[in-house]
């Protein structure tokens, strides 16, 4: 069985690439492509149910904006990386989007900021909505940088 994604993003260069990538790989027929805001998301999923959820959201907290490798700001757009005051604004957006789109024992998979793992796990806890803080995982570096989350 092959398998199929749908991909959003707010950016609209961001969505024309990952078609062009779709394209070029051979794939095109098993991605669905949305330029939309993880906020308005569910209208177009409609009662789709998912078996995971994988983002790099932005999540680089505001007071580490101006400490980054200049490489980063002429090849990205600031709202690609910037998360807000702690980083988080666009995880709980997905958070909170993920019981009502994921099926029961799914998963989440976020990349995250190294101060986030334990931050993440305490919201999670303080909300009840139906997500469970699984693992933290580190990268080549040994930093604490993907969050494994599950759907109750």
């Amino acid at each position: 069985m092959q398998s199929t994604c749908v991909a959003i993003d707010k950016n609209k260069e961001a969505v024309s690439l990952t078609r062009e990538n779709a394209i070029s790989c051979n794939v095109r027929d098993r991605i669905t492509l949305h330029h939309a805001d993880v906020r308005s998301v569910l209208p177009l999923l409609g009662s789709t149910k998912f078996d995971a959820l994988i983002s790099n959201p932005p999540y680089i907290p505001e007071r580490d904006i101006a400490h980054l490798e200049p490489e980063i700001f002429r090849n990205e757009d600031v709202q690609a990386f910037h998360g807000g005051s702690d980083g988080l604004d666009v995880i709980k957006d997905i958070l909170r989007v993920s019981p009502v789109i994921l099926k029961p024992d799914s998963s989440v998979w976020l990349e995250v900021d190294t101060s986030h793992p334990e931050m993440i796990d305490q919201w999670i806890n303080s909300q009840h909505i139906g997500l469970n803080y699984s693992a933290t995982f580190k990268d080549f570096a040994q930093r604490p940088r993907f969050c494994h989350i599950i759907r109750k």
